[in-house]
């Protein structure tokens, strides 16, 4: 049943409850349990593209910070088509609609359009984690509940002849369930220039 509803959320414009609902029965069967195990879930979703899946693997903060930057970056350009461009939607009203899972993944699936270049290298790799550090409590904002913190260290070696190997690393803090998400990753952090990408586009096909 999964598989069915992934399948079907696979084009900007899906319904928001389609894809709601398969990010709610992605996340009844994530529970990897320990910050290892989730990363490693985490990458292999990276590595096959498996938006919905990554996204469920994703920390609530995590996904609602990108939500603000889309609400600052989108938003004011919304008269050339922006908003249609990454979301799907066409008013602020339906971007109102959607959750701030749903607009990851269609973010996501924006980036495969606009910038395949940063996709393919998501797949064009292979990944191995390496081992846990466990952090302290600490807040990730002044004011802010304290987490505690996991970060996971894995080597990534690129698929290209001769590439060298990375040592990386995701961060991981515990979400209201108690279920370890990954809150801080480079191919999150890539959905900025890859929406920046849409942009260019959109901007382009204005002039």
């Amino acid at each position: 049943m999964v598989v069915l509803v992934i399948w079907a959320v696979g084009a900007l414009g899906a319904s928001p409850s389609l894809e709601a609902r398969a990010v709610d029965e992605g996340a009844s069967e994530a529970h990897a349990g320990d910050p290892e195990s989730t990363a490693r879930e985490y990458l292999d979703a990276v590595e096959a593209m498996d938006w919905v899946r990554v996204v469920v693997f994703a920390h609530p903060e995590a996904l609602a910070s990108f939500r603000r930057y889309v609400d600052a970056v989108v938003l004011p350009d919304d008269g050339e088509g922006a908003l249609q461009a990454v979301t799907g939607v066409e008013s602020e009203a339906e971007y109102g609609e959607l959750d701030d899972a749903a607009v990851m993944i269609r973010a996501f699936q924006a980036m495969e359009r606009d910038a395949p270049g940063i996709v393919n290298a998501f797949v064009d790799r292979t990944t191995r984690v390496l081992g846990v550090v466990e952090e302290a409590e600490r807040s990730m904002d002044e004011g802010s509940d304290p987490f505690t913190f996991n970060h996971v260290v894995y080597r990534r070696q690129w698929g290209l002849d001769g590439a060298r190997s990375e040592i990386r690393v995701l961060t991981l803090a515990q979400d209201d369930q108690e279920e370890w998400r990954v809150l801080e990753a480079d191919e999150l952090d890539t959905l900025r220039p890859g929406l920046r990408a849409t942009l260019v586009r959109v901007r382009g096909e204005v002039e």
